[in-house]
This record gives C-alpha cells, structure tokens and sequence, in this order.
C-alpha cells in the first residue's frame, strides 16, 4: 500500500512484481484469495468483493457511518474544505453501501450453501456497470447538500476544482493545500500575532492533512481510472429471492440513487462520525 505511484505503474506489468495487477492492494488481494481457494479442501466458499464502501443506506440507519476510510476520506476531505481540488473531470467511479455489503456476505453465504459440491464463487458487490456513477456528479451534490447544511468541522470555503493534467493537478494541489499551512504556521510564531492557541490550531490542521492525505494517496488509482466491475453473480442471487426477502435483505444495486446516497452520505459522517447536531 505504500509503494510509491511510479514505482507501482512501473510493475504492473505481466513480468513486474504486482504481475499485471494496477496496484498493490489488488495483488494483495489477489493473494489472499488464491490462498483461500487453495487451502479450503471440499469447503464451500464464496467470496464478495465490495468496491469503494461508503454510508449505509437503510440499516442500521440511512446515512450511518463511524469512519472516514475509503470513500469517507473523500468526503470529509471535501466537506471540510482541507481538499478542493481532485484529479480527472468526470469519470466514472463504483460505490457500494456498507449495509448492501454485509446483506450480500450473507445473501451469497446462504446461496453457496445450497450449491451442490465444493465450490469457490465470486460475488462482486459494485455499481459500475448496471448503475453507473460518475464521480464528479457524487461529489458535486454532496458540495449542495452541504451549502445548506454547514458542518462544524468546515476549515474553508467549500469547492471542487477538477483537474486533468498531473502537473496542474500537483501545482494546484501544492498552492491550496500546503501554502495556506505554512503561511499560518509562520504566522502562529510571530509576535504580538501568534500564540499558543494559534499554534495548537495549526498542529492539529497538519495532523488532520496527514491523516487524510494518506487516505487519499492510498486511493489514488481508484479516482484516477475508471472502474469496470460486473456484478452478474449477486444480481442473479437478488432475483432468486422473494419481493419481500429482497426488501428484507437490499442487494439490488440496480435500485440506489446515487444523488440521494451522496446526501446521506456527507449527512452521516457530520451526524455519526463528526457527532455533529444536524
């Protein structure tokens, strides 16, 4: 997870040390599953592959969320105002709901018990290609949900400022994310202008920055490039249950609004994570 972008794409290749994989949370996870297979013997086992997992969308409650990794690093950077300017223009992304995961661990559990034989089976839990979401559109309507819905933890004026060319990405990333800490950090030790307070203030912006710039540059591949994941197998187990049981048990991405998703989701980081009276 912590090799560095360039070294990374430069083994990605059939012959490099990732194998042809895009990076090294895939290879990993790649690992792990071939580890699994090969050490089952004649257990029936199913595997579910969640892409990036953001709030839950009706249980334990709509909009429910106690961290901020994965897609949460997004949000609360942006909801903030620590981040505003983010690479490519509109691409699109795959979010999946942290309640739909756990219902399809166990949806698909109780399916692989029933199938005859030892077996291994894939699920893919993800949106891409029958619910496709842009991910400039998600972030886009978090930013008007949260103009009417100010968060205590807003350090700057909200903005998205999408960038497609690396170097202006990197430039402009530098000019609105690292000056302004600097310059209060100057500013904090001058005196007559600086204090102690001052001084906290900014060491908790920087810890803040770091927190969340590792969250970010850990999912640097999967808001650059395009996601493509086909999630044939879980639909197919929806479709085998009952209307009720697919209430009961929601697994059917087809069904999500992505618009009201991203306003649930900034909703629960401020209300569950931030514990924010909204």
């Amino acid at each position: 997870m912590n090799m560095d972008p360039e070294v990374c794409d430069a083994q990605t290749t059939p012959e490099g040390l990732l194998l042809g994989h895009p990076n090294t949370y895939c290879f990993s996870k790649d690992l792990a599953e071939r580890a699994v297979n090969n050490a089952r013997g004649h257990v029936k086992l199913c595997i579910v592959r969640p892409s990036i997992i953001i709030s839950c969308s009706r249980e334990p409650l709509p909009g429910w969320t106690d961290t901020i990794s994965a897609g949460g690093a997004v949000t609360f950077n942006l909801m903030s105002g620590l981040g505003r300017v983010y690479r490519k223009n509109d691409i699109v992304s795959d979010f999946i709901n942290g309640d739909v995961v756990s219902n399809a661990m166990l949806v698909c559990s109780a399916y692989t018990a029933g199938l005859p034989g030892p077996t291994m089976t894939l699920y893919q839990a993800c949106s891409t290609v029958v619910n496709p979401c842009k991910i400039r559109t998600f972030f886009s309507e978090q930013l008007r949900h949260l103009e009417y819905n100010k968060t205590d933890s807003q350090i700057r004026p909200l903005h998205y400022w999408p960038v497609g060319n690396k170097k202006v990405f990197d430039a402009l990333s530098y000019l609105d994310n690292e000056v302004p800490v600097k310059i209060a950090e100057f500013l904090s030790g001058l005196p007559y202008i600086g204090s102690a307070e001052a001084r906290e203030q900014v060491v908790s912006l920087k810890k803040g920055r770091k927190i969340v710039d590792g969250s970010l540059r850990d999912l640097d591949h999967f808001k650059i490039y395009e996601w493509n994941m086909d999630a044939a197998e879980l639909i197919k187990v929806n479709n085998l249950m009952s209307p009720k049981e697919q209430e009961e048990w929601f697994i059917d991405i087809r069904r999500i609004d992505w618009l009201e998703e991203a306003r649930k989701f900034s909703f629960g980081v401020m209300k569950y994570y931030r514990n924010e009276d909204v």
